[in-house]
């Protein structure tokens, strides 16, 4: 039998090893303690558990991963032009330059959605769990600023901060995907509502009013407002301009009452307020990026193409594919398929950034080069584990029974060795 295993974008390591660390060594040179090369990693968070322990273990053989194999719309750059993402419970601050971390840990069970501040350089994160918590974080300290909790059941999906930084809004896992909102720094809510009673995958804030915001999932679209301690919704109206479909991503424009929506069957649907005017083919395929830029839009599908389009959909100005020959020297590996399907899309300084479901992230410049930052790989030669193992039946010609540093894949065919 296997005596690790990867599931869903993580690794797990056999109870015989304790992993004390896993680091990311320099393309050149032998492993070793104390060599020049490594990245430069710093954490923060609470008082660790059992359970905390482990998954700070193994966030450390993902440092350079990302989780877009289930989650949407969780990659950012920060006001420091660094990259912020999520993967297992940590949060991730990656320096482009340095080919650096940070690492927030305040999380004690897997982290699925986060939201950036529009002013500030914080970021809310949402977990799994039976009484799941938000944590709201500073990018730069790896401070918890606040913590949200009590008010949703199995796990928060989706989260997004209003325009003004003051609310942030969130949504459940429960029966009914619950939607609260709050009072970020204050740690109250404001106000709360049934959402529906399939999935939802996005929240969004209206950028020109912080009283109202937009849901999205499966076969769901609702308009809401925010009045008092209350929420009330609208449904879309759809006339005979298109049918309900599962609506995977969602963007304000420009124009205040305009929004645009992203459907599994590859459609822009195009809203004033809640009413439909009209529907374009974007994708083939669903699309699950979206984002909105001074003059127009950015999106990205199942297709694994980037598409550059006006400001009211009506012409796609540039594509990009996201295949091996478009990458640029400077990339950190290969891509482990073309077009791979996207699952995160944004725009700063100067760049389109692009999460994958393959656990990727490429960095595109508008005028086309593709650089690969972040690559998840099952066997990097330069990822290596540093541990104590507990079990005779390695051989010691790999480890020795103290603290031991080797390169994860002699780790990992040793066991299968040692355990067919």
């Amino acid at each position: 039998m296997d005596l690790w295993q990867r599931h869903q974008g993580q690794f797990w390591f056999p109870a015989h090893f304790c992993v004390l660390e896993v680091v990311l060594a320099p393309t050149h040179g032998c492993c070793g303690r104390g060599e020049s090369g490594f990245p430069t990693t710093s954490t923060s968070g609470g008082g660790q558990t059992s359970r905390r322990q482990e998954k700070t273990s193994l966030s450390f053989l993902q440092q350079l991963l990302y989780r877009g194999y289930d989650c949407r719309n969780n990659l950012f750059y920060t006001q420091a032009a660094e990259v912020v993402y999520h993967v297992a419970a940590v949060g991730v601050i990656y320096n482009r330059q340095q080919h650096s971390q940070r690492f927030y840990l305040g999380h004690d069970d897997d982290i699925l959605c986060l939201a950036i501040h529009p002013v500030k350089d914080y970021v809310a994160t949402g977990q799994v769990g039976r009484d799941p918590s938000i944590h709201i974080w500073d990018t730069q300290t790896l401070k918890c600023l606040s913590l949200l909790k009590g008010q949703h059941q199995r796990g928060v999906c989706a989260l997004d901060f209003s325009s003004d930084g003051k609310s942030l809004v969130s949504v459940g896992l429960d029966d009914q995907h619950t939607i609260v909102v709050w009072d970020w720094k204050k740690g109250e809510r404001q106000a709360t509502s049934r959402g529906h009673k399939d999935k939802i995958f996005v929240v969004k804030y209206n950028p020109h009013h912080v009283d109202k915001l937009v849901t999205v999932g499966i076969k769901h679209i609702k308009f809401w407002q925010h009045t008092g301690g209350g929420l009330t919704s609208k449904r879309g109206i759809f006339g005979n301009m298109g049918k309900l479909e599962t609506m995977m991503c969602v963007s304000y424009g420009q124009m205040e009452d305009m929004m645009f929506s992203g459907a599994a069957n590859g459609d822009v649907y195009i809203w004033k307020r809640n009413l439909l005017l009209k529907t374009i083919k974007a994708h083939d395929g669903p699309i699950f990026a979206m984002h909105a830029l001074d003059k127009g839009f950015v999106t990205g599908g199942k297709d694994g193409i980037v598409e550059l389009w006006d400001d009211i959909f009506e012409r796609c100005l540039k594509t990009y594919a996201i295949k091996r020959p478009a990458l640029s020297p400077g990339s950190k590996g290969l891509l482990l398929e073309d077009n791979p399907s996207l699952r995160a899309i944004t725009l700063g300084h100067g760049h389109i950034l692009v999460g994958t479901k393959n656990g990727e992230i490429l960095e595109i410049d508008k005028s086309g080069p593709i650089t690969l930052l972040v690559q998840e790989n099952l066997f990097p030669r330069s990822f290596f584990v540093i541990g104590t193992y507990m079990d005779p039946l390695l051989p010691t010609a790999n480890f020795s029974p103290a603290q031991s540093i080797c390169p994860l894949k002699d780790y990992l065919t040793a066991t299968k060795r040692c355990y067919p």
